[in-house]
């Protein structure tokens, strides 16, 4: 089995990656390294992937279709090799990474500059691209009377893609609003069309607990309403969801949308409230605190995240799931238990509530439960624990990661 996992860099991402790893899949893993946080953290993720034979990493920018497109055309028509190397290439050493140019190459691994591995269709004979051939809802589109260059690719280039990548954070779309809905909106488009290209069948959408807003009773229950998100980020999902969902019908892909309810682990988001509290509690930092601290979070952890997406690639047809933990818990209790795994007192300095951010995330995961199999395995007191052991391993450097806005 072969995987794309976009965003693979990413903290949700990075372990998803890794289960499918250990399962014996093969992971192309897509990641732009943008700086919307420390970038450290991603080189540090993406270290720790590079050890596997089975992985491929590819530096690229979803929003831009050439580079994705070449991504998908380097691998169609090729069984998944178990190496982890793109087709026609051995394993050696420097050739983990790949990073995509717009003249439609590839660079090769160090010490064969100046060569290029050309990829994708050619160009020549051409009777017109898939996207240009009529497809009835309900179907991908037919492969009976292709050029001979599509007829020898043909086969899809990957079991399904994971689509992970994305811009996150409530607080930072309401400052960049755009970069937002381009990486969320056009980049979830410009996936999808390369699955429908490509006939690639099954599609995993990132997806988050936001855009229940603030009118929802809890727990929330995925059929709740959705049509008032009180950010951009919670808007720019609801976009790629409903993009997720006309492909579903269109073409006949399968969709299993996830709405993850906020996730924390070692190497976190700096950004988040677990990473940036034990940060600030640990180095005698103020901790800033924004409203009362009254308000209520889902807190769920990576590993039961990424275990129950990877769950999520056995469903057929067109699925949206929670995963959280199911028991909400205020921001004064969160950092009163990082206070005792510390053992250190919080210095706590009250900011105006944001206006973007909702009172409370509880997840309804009875669904998870009847579709997946899946519950939570860890409880809070434990992910946290293991969360500032992790920082207390890698202090050295994770003391100086900047915690963004």
């Amino acid at each position: 089995m072969r995987y794309l996992v976009t965003g693979s860099a990413g903290f949700i991402g990075w372990k998803v990656a890794e289960l499918l790893l250990r399962a014996g899949a093969e992971v192309v893993g897509l990641d732009d390294l943008n700086p919307a946080y420390d970038v450290r953290l991603k080189q540090w993720r993406l270290e720790s992937l590079k050890t596997w034979p089975r992985f491929r990493f590819f530096q690229a920018d979803i929003t831009q279709q050439d580079p994705v497109e070449e991504i998908f055309s380097a691998f169609a028509g090729q069984e998944a090799s178990g190496t982890g190397n793109p087709p026609g290439r051995q394993a050696e050493p420097g050739s983990q990474v790949v990073h995509l140019r717009q003249e439609r190459t590839l660079s090769l691994p160090e010490g064969q500059a100046g060569q290029r591995l050309q990829v994708g269709p050619p160009k020549a004979q051409t009777r017109g691209s898939l996207s240009e051939r009529p497809a009835k809802p309900g179907s991908l589109p037919p492969t009976g009377d292709l050029p001979p260059e599509w007829q020898r690719r043909r086969a899809a280039p990957f079991d399904a893609v994971v689509h992970l990548a994305a811009r996150a954070g409530v607080r930072a779309s309401v400052l960049e609003p755009d970069v937002f809905l381009r990486t969320n909106g056009l980049g979830t488009l410009v996936l999808l069309e390369a699955c429908r290209r490509h006939r690639v069948q099954k599609f995993l959408l990132a997806s988050t607990s936001a855009l229940y807003g603030a009118h929802n009773p809890t727990p929330y229950r995925e059929d709740a309403d959705t049509s008032r998100p009180l950010s951009p980020y919670a808007a720019s999902k609801k976009a790629a969801e409903c993009l997720a969902y006309t492909y579903h019908y269109l073409y006949g892909l399968d969709v299993v949308v996830l709405r993850y309810f906020t996730v924390y682990g070692p190497a976190g988001r700096p950004d988040m409230s677990v990473f940036r509290f034990i940060r600030q509690i640990a180095e005698g930092q103020p901790v800033l605190v924004y409203g009362d601290g009254s308000q209520q979070r889902d807190f769920t952890y990576v590993e039961d995240v990424a275990r129950g997406t990877v769950a999520a690639l056995e469903l057929r047809g067109f699925e949206i799931i929670n995963l959280g933990s199911d028991r909400p818990v205020s921001v004064l209790k969160l950092i009163e238990q990082i206070e005792r795994l510390v053992g250190r007192q919080a210095r706590l300095e009250y900011r105006p509530a944001q206006p973007a951010d909702v009172p409370a995330t509880w997840a309804d995961i009875r669904r998870a439960k009847e579709k997946l199999g899946w519950t939570p395995q860890t409880t809070l007191e434990q992910g946290l624990a293991q969360t500032v052991a992790w920082y207390q391993q890698h202090r050295s450097w994770a003391a100086r990661i900047d915690l963004g806005q």
